[in-house]
C-alpha cells in the first residue's frame, strides 16, 4: 500500500495510503498487546484511499 501510494501524483492518495500502510504494519507488530479497536483507527484512511482510487483521481 505504501509503495503504490508513492507512485501517484495525488497528494490525498499519497498521504492516506502511507498512513494506512503504517497503521496496518504497526498493528501487525503490536497486535499481541493491543485491543482490536486500535485497528479501527485505520478505517478513515482506507476509505478515503479506496474512494479516491475508485473515482479515478490518481
Amino acid at each position: 500500500m505504501i509503495s503504490s501510494a508513492f507512485t501517484t501524483s495525488n497528494k490525498v492518495i499519497k498521504v492516506c495510503g502511507v498512513l494506512a500502510g503504517i497503521f496496518i504494519a504497526g498493528y501487525s507488530i503490536i497486535s499481541p498487546f493491543a485491543p482490536s479497536w486500535v485497528l479501527m483507527l485505520n478505517v478513515p484512511f482506507m476509505i478515503i484511499w479506496f474512494f479516491m482510487i475508485v473515482i479515478g483521481k490518481y
